[in-house]
């Protein structure tokens, strides 16, 4: 060799691995299609959860005054999940009119109720 390295490239060439020697990362092989979660599933999964965990605080027919009410923190860290992916999930809830939300933010944070069964809330928050 030109600079008179030839004894270090044999030296070099022992430490590199062989096609025998090389160790496959596990992480990089593809799941099956049945362990793969759509992220219309994962969504509803979610929605679930979070339904669930505010059922679980709402206990009380009819529904409280509107203070009393579960807020998006307190839901947030039930499901262990971020504020806004709660609100956003709350939100779709209430289009499926199974949840119920505060006209207004109060202490600058909107409050949440579950429908329950029938789905009454004539005197909700008063």
């Amino acid at each position: 060799m030109r600079n008179g390295n030839l004894h270090l490239q044999h030296f070099v060439s022992g430490l590199l691995p062989h096609a025998e020697d090389v160790i496959t990362w596990q992480g990089s092989k593809k799941k099956p299609a049945t362990e793969t979660i759509s992220r219309g599933k994962k969504r509803n999964i979610l929605l679930e959860e979070l339904y669930n965990a505010l059922l679980k605080r709402c206990q009380k027919l009819p529904p409280p005054a509107y203070e009393e009410w579960i807020s998006t923190r307190v839901l947030a860290e039930d499901c262990e999940m971020g504020i806004y992916q709660t609100r956003s999930i709350l939100l779709k809830l209430v289009e499926q009119q199974r949840v119920i939300v505060t006209p207004a933010p109060i202490a600058n944070s909107l409050r949440w109720y579950a429908l329950i069964k029938d789905g009454s809330t004539e005197s909700a928050g008063k």
